[in-house]
This record gives C-alpha cells, structure tokens and sequence, in this order.
C-alpha cells in the first residue's frame, strides 16, 4: 500500500481565468495476489475530481483494466455531474516480444448531452534498456441530440529516455483531425508534448519542459486556438528519501474572438505533494507555478 497527497493554491491571475485552488489524496494498493486498486479524489474551486482503476496482471505479465474518472475540466464548480465529463475506460496491456509491446483501449465518455466514444491502439518499441519509441492510433466519433455527429482520428509518435543516473527525457508529438458533414465542421489540430530533467550534481537536479497546442478551425478563424505552457525548475533530494523541488511555470492560452482579437490568460500558484510507502519512504515536493 503507497499513498499520497496534493495541494495546489492560486496566488495571482491575469486575464479572465479562474481560481484553480485543489487539495486531494490518492493510494495504490495491491488487494489480491494480482488486483490493483488505483484511486483518487480531490477538491478545489471548479469542482469535485476523482478516478478509480482496477487492474489485473495475468503470469505472462499481461494486464487487464477498467477505470472511471469524473473530471470538472476547469469550469466553475457546479453541483450537477452531467455537467462534468464521466468517462469509462477498459483495455488490456500485453508483451509480443521481449522488446515489443502493445494495448488496446476502448473509452466511452459523457459530458451533458455530449458523447464520445473511441478506441485506441499502441505499440511499444524497446530500442535499449534506457530508449522506447511508441505510437498510438485513435478513432471514435462524439455525437450529441440536435447536432451532427463528429469523427475523430488521431495519430501520435513518442520516445521516452530513462537513465535515472543521469538523465530523463520524453517527447511526443500528436496530429488529430474532427470531421463532420459539412466542411465548415472540420478541425485540425497539431500537438507537442515535452520533458527533461538531468542531474546536476548528487543532490540537485534540473527540470525542464513545453507543452503546446495548435488547432485550425475550417469554419473561420474565430475558433482557432492556441496553447503552450513551458516550465523551468529544480528540486533537491535530501536525507531520508525527502526531495523538495522549486517549478517556475509559464501558460499562454489564445482563442481568437469573432474580431480577430486575442484573449491572453495567465496565472501564478503554489503547490505541494507528498507520497508515503508502508515501508516509511517518504517524498514531498513545493511547486511554484506562474
């Protein structure tokens, strides 16, 4: 049994975005021979979050999952669970090789009156101990009473390094594409995903790290929007498997209005998290985000 807690507060805002104030704790416990519980919950300005998964390892160390997650995505806290996203997950990891590996996963989703329904594939390429490429394919549709139904298809590339020595690394980039009846319906978007952290001496390590988003509407440029977040830090790992790390963080979101103007948003927040084992191993780590 590990567990752990988080907590983040907003310390200032720009722009028109909300409070972002959370706390919420999480465990993993081992609750048979090869059943897994994963679960978390947490609660803040915009609303109640919490997901729960069950996994189950076979003797070949293949896995069988379902989940659920209820998730506010940032809007403000209502009382309603339609008016949240409710998504169901289940799927199965597998080896083919010892170098390759693979899942499906099938996921259905409501928010509203919105549904959204898709399955994804992926491989896994081990090219050394420390070096993995990997790629997903995704298609579904989302559909909701009195509109047309939507298509989407996405593809993504990765690889992630791993010498917890010296180095890690993880970069991935995404390419999806909604289709509806008419062109007017259709949106591109390109994504690029990012992380690096490297030791920089026994106890001081450096982080790293860019996330951004482009989408292109074919109705007109009024619903394009962008998106990047960069994030710059350290943390220190002390005595008795404690770490305290510092994070600068920096988030730009643009949506372009129905006058071609832009909307900047941004704000600043402090955090903290820790996780404890049952053999007593404990880690903290403080968070400033701006």
């Amino acid at each position: 049994l590990s567990g752990y807690f988080f907590g983040q507060k907003t310390l200032q805002r720009r722009g028109n975005i909300s409070r972002d104030n959370r706390l919420g704790v999480g465990f993993t416990a081992k609750i048979a021979q090869r059943l897994t519980l994963d679960a978390e919950a947490s609660d803040g300005d915009s609303g109640t979050d919490a997901s729960a998964r069950l996994g189950y390892l076979s003797k070949r160390n293949n896995e069988i999952y379902i989940g659920y997650a209820l998730k506010s995505l940032g809007s403000p806290r209502t009382s309603s669970v339609r008016d949240r996203e409710r998504k169901i997950t289940a799927g199965t990891k597998f080896k083919a090789t010892d170098t390759v590996s693979g899942f499906i996963e099938n996921s259905w989703g409501q928010r509203a009156k919105r549904t959204t329904i898709a399955e994804t594939y992926g491989i896994s390429y081990e090219r050394s101990h420390h070096l993995v490429y990997t790629a997903t394919l995704e298609s579904g549709h989302v559909s909701e009473p009195g509109h047309a139904s939507l298509r989407r298809t996405a593809i993504s590339f990765g690889a992630t390094y791993n010498n917890q020595d010296s180095q890690t690394g993880r970069l991935r980039l995404e390419y999806s594409s909604e289709t509806g009846k008419t062109k007017d319906q259709n949106r591109k978007t390109w994504g690029l995903s990012s992380h690096y952290e490297t030791r920089v001496d026994a106890d001081w390590h450096f982080l790293t790290g860019v996330d951004a988003l482009f989408s292109k509407h074919s109705g007109g440029n009024f619903r394009d929007g962008e998106y990047f977040e960069g994030t710059l830090g350290y943390a220190r790992r002390l005595a008795r498997d404690t770490c305290l790390g510092y994070h600068r963080r920096v988030s730009h979101v643009t949506r372009r209005g129905y006058q071609g103007h832009r909307d900047r948003q941004s704000h600043c927040s402090l955090s903290a998290s820790g996780q404890q084992s049952q053999t007593g191993r404990w880690v903290s780590e403080w968070q400033c985000i701006g």
